[in-house]
């Protein structure tokens, strides 16, 4: 298809038990112009047989197989051969909840102007239980903002999601301003990305409904897996950016606000502590070195925690945080 509105980029790695559900809750949606772009990374399972299938059947889906090099090399991949004028990442085991996507192309239509629109995410843990990905709150009120006002509003809200399919951006955006995923990270590289697609867009529009399911704890899956080189490669992003971000042409309260986000993103990192085993105590010396970050957290959700830092000190203060975190993700599962 020449020039669709929207491209969809979607990684593929071994999701044979996803990746149907995935494309089909795209071509459900009925979308006028669009073409889904699948990355094949190396999968070792029947994806690949799947994608072929897809590409077969429908003119306007295309596949590329390549060797296993990573979710940034074949999401770039996929921006490099898109045609669309906006695109929209999707996870290749998430699927689109039906019916929600015309919105989206609806307000592209009859709004030549937009960069960015954002939509709600829900959490799928199971068949029976789904919550809200953050606490939604007001989020309507970003419609229209510029995306350094967006940005502004959703950190200081905590409702800020650095998950590349949380939005929809048009493609000259990531062009004109080279924003590309960061292929020699195998984690953090949407805390390089996000951000910039913000900080460079210039009217933003909300979908202000739920348009996503994001699976949770699926076999496989790499999100939530703990490890030191993780860790690390997170804590030097968030260096990167302290570095750089006076670099950007934004307002002083913009990068009080970013910075602020930095350093929760860093006190959210303190939960992992508690799950490592005895022989991993090399992270929690890590995180240690970089406890400068917690002077930049703000926000209701982390008064208390820095509050108990400067009390009582880096232990306790990540005891805390364990604690309230595992009754907040209580709250959410049974919500």
């Amino acid at each position: 298809m020449l020039d669709p509105l929207i491209s969809f980029i979607i990684p593929v790695y071994n999701v044979e038990n996803y990746l149907l559900k995935c494309v089909n809750s795209i071509i459900e949606q009925n979308l006028e112009s669009y073409e889904i772009i699948l990355v094949d990374d190396g999968s070792t399972d029947d994806s690949p047989n799947i994608c072929d299938y897809f590409t077969e059947t429908y003119e306007n889906i295309y596949v590329i197989h390549k060797c296993n090099e990573g979710q940034a090399k074949a999401r770039n991949l996929g921006i490099e051969i898109s045609n669309g004028k906006f695109i929209f990442f999707l996870d290749s085991d998430d699927y689109y909840i039906k019916g929600k996507l015309k919105k989206f192309e609806n307000m592209l239509k009859n709004n030549t102007e937009i960069d960015l629109i954002l939509g709600k995410i829900k959490i799928s843990f199971d068949k029976e239980h789904s919550a809200p990905k953050c606490n939604y709150k007001n989020f309507k009120n970003i419609d229209g903002f510029s995306g350094e006002k967006a940005l502004d509003f959703m950190i200081e809200t905590d409702q800020f999601l650095v998950s590349p399919y949380s939005f929809i951006v048009r493609k000259e955006i990531v062009l004109k301003n080279n924003i590309r995923f960061d292929e020699s990270l195998r984690c953090g590289e949407d805390i390089l990305f996000t951000p910039q697609i913000y900080l460079y867009s210039e009217l933003v529009r909300v979908v202000d409904d739920y348009f996503l399911m994001y699976r949770k704890n699926r076999p496989g899956q790499l999100t939530g897996k703990i490890d030191i080189d993780k860790l690390r490669t997170v804590l030097s992003i968030l260096d990167y950016w302290l570095e750089n971000i006076d670099n950007f042409n934004i307002s002083d309260k913009t990068k009080i606000v970013f910075k602020k986000f930095l350093g929760n993103i860093y006190l959210n990192s303190l939960y992992d502590i508690k799950l490592l085993k005895e022989s991993e105590k090399e992270k929690k010396e890590l995180l240690k070195e970089y406890d400068y970050l917690i002077k930049f957290a703000g926000g209701k959700k982390y008064f208390l925690i820095k509050h108990i830092y400067n009390l009582f000190g880096f232990n306790i203060a990540v005891l805390a945080i364990y604690v309230l975190k595992k009754i907040y993700r209580l709250w959410l599962y049974k919500k």
